[in-house]
C-alpha cells in the first residue's frame, strides 16, 4: 500500500500528434519512482532529508500528478474546442468513452487484479479494496484510497474526469453551436475551462475552512480538488484551438519566465503548512501548463521539442503508463530482498534508484507489448468520427 500520492500518465496519445508532450510522460514517470523511492526510506514516518536544502525538491516531486492532469486536459478538450468555436458537433460522448476506456481499462485491470491476489495470501481477501479499484471508485474510501496499487487513485479521478468532459465538451459545443458570433463561442469555450479552475481553487479554499486534515483524503484527492489543474488544460487547449500550433516567438518564452515562479513557489509551499501546502498542487498545475504551452508552442524543430523526442526520452514515454503502474508492487516486493537498502541516506536513496529502475523499465516494456500495444488495436477498429471501420473493399462479396 501506498502512503503518499502521486499521479499516473496513462492520459490520451495526441492524435495529430505534438512533438515532446510524450517525452513529458517519461520524465514524469522516473521523478515517481525516485519520489517512492525517497518516501519507502522514510524513517518513523518521516522523510529522512527534512532540514537540508534536496528535501523540499524531492518532495515536490509528487506534483508530477499536476503535470499528468494538464496533459490529459489538454490532449482531450483540444478537439471539442475546436470544435466548439467552429459551430460543429463533436465526437459522440460513447465513442470518447469507449477510446478511454481502450486506452486505460486493459492494462489498470491486469495490474489491480494481479497485485490484489498476490496480496490476499487467502480468501476471502479485501474484495471491497478490489471491488473498489475495478470500479474507480477508491478515491471515496479514506481507508482503502492507496490499498492494492497506491498510484492507481490518479487513474480514478482521471476517468471521472473523462466522464464529465465526455458531458461538459458535448453541452459546449451544444451552445456554440447555437451562437452565431465567433467571440460568443470564445467565450463560452473559455468559461468552461475558467469554471474548472473556480471550482478546484474554491474546493479546497471550503475544505481549509472546515479544516479538512490532510489525511482526509477523500476531500484532497477527489476530482473537485483536482478540477483547477484540469481547468488549466482546458484552457490552453482553447488557446491553441484558437492560433493553432504554429511556432510563436513571443509566446514561449513568456511562459517559460511565467512558468518559473510558479514551481518554485509549489516547491517553497510543500515545506509550509495550511493553505500554502493546500494550494501547492494549483500552483504546480499552472507551472507545468505554462511549460506543456511553451513547448507546443515552440514547434518540433525547438531544441526542447527535439530533446523531448530524443530515443530515451521517447522510450520512456511509450513506456510511462506501464513504468507508473508496475513500479511501486515491483519496490514492496523489493523491499523484502537482502539487497534493497536498510538504512536511509542519499547513498541508499541512489542505491534504491538504482536497484528499482531498470527492473520496473524492463516490465513496463513487456507490459506494454504484451497488453498495451494489443489493446490499442482495439481503437483502430472506428475512425476518427466514431464509425466502424471498414476492413475490406465496398465490393467485395
Amino acid at each position: 500500500m501506498s502512503r503518499h500520492p502521486t499521479a499516473a500518465p496513462g492520459g490520451p496519445s495526441a492524435g495529430g500528434r505534438l512533438a515532446g508532450l510524450e517525452g513529458y510522460r517519461g520524465i514524469a514517470a522516473v521523478l515517481v519512482v525516485v519520489f517512492h523511492v525517497y518516501q519507502e526510506l522514510r524513517v518513523d514516518g518521516e522523510y529522512f532529508l527534512v532540514g537540508t536544502w534536496a528535501h523540499p525538491w524531492l518532495y515536490a516531486l509528487d506534483t508530477t500528478v499536476d503535470l499528468f492532469f494538464a496533459l490529459s486536459a489538454f490532449l482531450l478538450a483540444l478537439p471539442y474546442l475546436r470544435k466548439a468555436v467552429a459551430g460543429e458537433r463533436p465526437l459522440g460522448a460513447a465513442e470518447f468513452l469507449r477510446r478511454r476506456a481502450v486506452r486505460i481499462v486493459p492494462l489498470y485491470y491486469l495490474v489491480i487484479t494481479a497485485v490484489w491476489a498476490t496480496r490476499n495470501g487467502s480468501l476471502p481477501g479485501e474484495w471491497r479494496d478490489l471491488l473498489e479499484h475495478l470500479t474507480f471508485t477508491q478515491v471515496f474510501d479514506d481507508q482503502r484510497i492507496f490499498y492494492t496499487v497506491g498510484p492507481a487513485w490518479s487513474l480514478a479521478v482521471e476517468v471521472q474526469f473523462y466522464v464529465l468532459l465526455a458531458v461538459l465538451g458535448a453541452a459546449v459545443c451544444a451552445v456554440c453551436r447555437r451562437a452565431r458570433r465567433r467571440g460568443s463561442r470564445i467565450a463560452v469555450a473559455a468559461a468552461s475551462g475558467l469554471l474548472l479552475v473556480a471550482v478546484g481553487v474554491g474546493w479546497k479554499l471550503a475544505a481549509h475552512a472546515l479544516g479538512r486534515p490532510e489525511t482526509d483524503w477523500s476531500t484532497w484527492f477527489s476530482l473537485p480538488a483536482k478540477l483547477d489543474v484540469f481547468g488549466f488544460g482546458v484552457l490552453l487547449a482553447l488557446l491553441v484551438a484558437l492560433r493553432g500550433t504554429a511556432p510563436s516567438r513571443l509566446l514561449p518564452p513568456l511562459m517559460v519566465v511565467c512558468s518559473a515562479p510558479l514551481l518554485l513557489a509549489a516547491v517553497w509551499a510543500g515545506t509550509q503548512q495550511g493553505l500554502a501546502a493546500e494550494l501547492r498542487h494549483t500552483l504546480a498545475g499552472a507551472g507545468f501548463t505554462l511549460l506543456l504551452g511553451a513547448t507546443v508552442l515552440s514547434g518540433p524543430r525547438s531544441v526542447a521539442a527535439r530533446a523531448l523526442e530524443a530515443r530515451p526520452v521517447a522510450f520512456l514515454g511509450l513506456i510511462s503508463y506501464s513504468l507508473y503502474l508496475w513500479h511501486e508492487p515491483l519496490m514492496l516486493w523489493m523491499t523484502a530482498l537482502p539487497v534493497w537498502p536498510t538504512t536511509s541516506s542519499p547513498a541508499t536513496l541512489a542505491l534504491g534508484t538504482a536497484l528499482l529502475l531498470p527492473v520496473a523499465v524492463l516490465v513496463a516494456w513487456a507490459s506494454y507489448w504484451v497488453v498495451e500495444h494489443p489493446a490499442g488495436a482495439l481503437r483502430r477498429t472506428r475512425t476518427a468520427d466514431g464509425r466502424p471501420r471498414l476492413y475490406y473493399g465496398e465490393g467485395a462479396g
